[in-house]
């Protein structure tokens, strides 16, 4: 079966129509917004991965391969990063 739509074309005019879609999108708080996502995902990132080193560093010290003073420096500089 064969469906046939029509559309219509956009000429541009918004006159008569309500709503958002046929208002430009206000470019300066939009950059804004994303930039401040942007930010937000890095520091979630940086503290997931702080948190993914730190449980690391953890299992290195439960494996004996770091000294305890080597665990606490090695703590308190990525503690030091957040």
């Amino acid at each position: 079966m064969l469906r046939i739509i029509s559309v219509a074309a956009d000429d541009g005019d918004s006159k008569g129509r309500s709503g958002d879609a046929a208002r430009p999108a206000d470019s300066s708080s939009t950059k804004t917004a994303t930039e401040s996502s942007r930010k937000m995902d890095a520091t979630r990132h940086l503290q997931r991965t702080i948190a993914e080193k730190l449980k690391e560093l953890e299992d290195l010290k439960a494996q004996q391969l770091l000294t305890e003073q080597e665990y606490d420096e090695k703590r308190r500089s990525l503690l030091d990063e957040l």
